[in-house]
């Protein structure tokens, strides 16, 4: 060996030994790079339109920047792509597949389903009453709680169930005309009579969410979903730089302590309903009816009373927020549009004229069906209410009423930044 290669040699290991820190910080950041960076050309591989990425973030900084509620987020996203079947983007370095063509949506759904089964889930430290949800279980238990469930959504055990629905409804009407003549605050008002339509069809509970506005089943039920702000960011900082670390972490995507509340009184009515031995038309009812068969057959395996702990809390999770999300929106667009609002109140009056409401009649509001989105349950429940507030109240904008709406942009549910503000009067 020469001794200049010696001598070459020799430098490279000195500036080796002097400025390891560097040349390890150097190494790590190109690891990062690289591990951050490697799946952005999976789309680009495969010609799929999308979205450019960029590092560690893929496509989501309009949204962790707050500067996009979800909503809107969402609409970019199909706009960007319209008149595309698919389009790409990432979350994080997860590549993300939008699908928009119709037909490919019916085959995900329906003839391949098959190969579509199992919701993408996060493997966190919960308890076990919350594992069982249907939104987590996978292959043969999701299929065997789903089939479950399923029929509680059939038109015979919905036309049972909308006398508590017409009772709701009707206690809503009261709750509304002490606000006569003033302004109110839809989402949080039509929370309250979801409430209280859930409390009686999936819990089996009065929770007088229209008879006292602090009840204490109200309390619990609001803070279901309140996450602080450093929990939020800590959730998207795992979910997007580490999410396999989730299932080492104490954290809960809803808040926990008020489950355990929820727990306790769902139990309390679970134990009532079995040693009294009355029956109800409720979703308790059902997941009862089916623990009862399934313990006389001896399979235990999909339906204990975690499982119907978990499927009462995912009815609660379901169709509290969304359905008074869709009942505060439509009355928004009564006020805002009172044409539209003068045509189906007409229209409710000449259908309903000296008739007893039932399921048939409210399928066969044409205007009402044009005017609410939902399926089964939330679709009754809400034309339950609507023929009844539009019978008994006039909406309008007052100085509140914000137009357009702002979106809120710290959440993923849709929400009114600044709420959904309207005058009420009684007809």
């Amino acid at each position: 060996m020469s001794y200049e290669h010696f001598g070459g040699t020799k430098k490279i290991l000195s500036f080796v030994a002097e400025d390891w820190k560097l040349l390890l910080f150097l190494t790590i950041l190109f690891a990062l790079y690289f591990y951050y960076t490697s799946t952005f050309d999976f789309f680009e591989k495969k010609g799929v339109p999308y979205l450019k990425p960029t590092i560690f973030l893929g496509t989501l900084w309009p949204r962790l920047t707050g500067k996009k509620s979800f909503h809107d987020f969402q609409l970019d996203i199909y706009k960007h792509f319209q008149g595309q079947p698919y389009g790409g983007t990432f979350e994080g370095r997860r590549p993300s597949l939008y699908v928009f063509n119709p037909d490919l949506i019916k085959a995900v759904t329906i003839r391949d389903f098959d190969h579509f089964v199992d919701r993408n889930s996060l493997n966190l430290k919960e308890p076990r009453y919350l594992r069982r949800s249907l939104l987590v279980l996978k292959g043969t238990e999701w299929k065997a709680v789903r089939s479950t469930l399923t029929p509680t959504f059939n038109s015979l055990r919905l036309k049972k169930m909308l006398p508590l629905m017409e009772h709701s409804a009707q206690k809503m009407v009261e709750f509304l005309k002490q606000y006569d003549k003033k302004d109110v605050e839809m989402k949080d008002t039509m929370g309250h009579l979801t409430l209280e339509v859930i409390g009686a069809c999936a819990f089996g509970i009065k929770c007088d969410a229209l008879d006292d506005e602090n009840a204490h089943f109200v309390k619990v039920a609001e803070k279901f979903n309140y996450m602080t702000k450093s929990k939020k960011f800590l959730i998207f900082f795992v979910l997007i730089f580490m999410p396999k670390m989730f299932q080492y972490l104490n954290i809960s995507l809803i808040h926990r302590e008020t489950c355990e509340e929820l727990m306790g009184m769902l139990k309390a009515a679970k134990a009532e309903r079995r040693q009294s031995g009355v029956r109800r038309n409720d979703f308790l009812q059902l997941l009862l009816d089916a623990y009862e068969e399934d313990k006389k057959s001896g399979n235990m395996k999909c339906l204990d009373d975690d499982t119907i702990d978990a499927q009462a809390l995912l009815f609660l999770l379901a169709g509290y927020e969304t359905s008074a999300t869709l009942l505060s929106f439509a009355i928004y667009t009564l006020a805002t549009h009172p044409e539209l609002q003068d045509n189906l109140r007409a229209n409710i009056q000449e259908e309903t004229e000296g008739k007893e409401l039932s399921y048939d009649l409210l399928m066969q509001l044409p205007m009402l069906e044009g005017f609410l989105l939902g399926l089964r349950f939330a679709m009754l429940s809400a034309k339950t209410a609507m023929v009844a507030l539009v019978k008994n109240f006039k909406f309008s904008t007052c100085e509140k009423t914000e137009k357009p709406v702002k979106f809120c942009t710290s959440g993923m549910l849709l929400k009114a930044e600044n709420g959904l503000w309207v005058r009420v009067e009684a007809l």
